[in-house]
């Protein structure tokens, strides 16, 4: 379903494939479950992604990956990228992460990013 509203539409391009598919089932939920004007509904569902996801429109994916029996987070653009860019002997994707909440956690606001080899 293409959002009604430019801005929403502009912004829902900008999704993941898995994001997107979060907005599109929240958005229907909301228009069917509570009544809601469709073009509301899109912009509540965009609203509600982007408060869980932070750093959705940023164009890269967190996650935490296993490589050589050590956990990293693993910046790309996409996690095919990143298995791509490793190769076969690259890392074990763990679960995506939520960037922000992990460098005010586990490495206490300060977070060095090295280019991967």
């Amino acid at each position: 379903m293409k959002p009604e509203e430019p801005l929403v539409a502009d912004l829902v391009s900008r999704l993941s494939d898995s994001l997107r598919e979060d907005f599109e089932e929240r958005a229907a939920i909301v228009e069917y479950e509570a009544n809601t004007p469709r073009a509301h509904a899109q912009c509540l569902a965009l609203i509600d992604v982007l408060r869980r996801h932070p750093t959705a429109l940023l164009g890269i994916e967190s996650l935490l990956v296993e490589l050589e029996g050590r956990q990293y987070v693993a910046l790309a653009t996409s996690q095919g990228n990143l298995l791509d860019r490793l190769g076969s002997t690259g890392p074990a994707v763990i679960r995506r992460v939520d960037l922000g909440a992990y460098v005010r956690q586990q490495c206490d606001g300060v977070a060095l990013v090295a280019r991967a080899a």
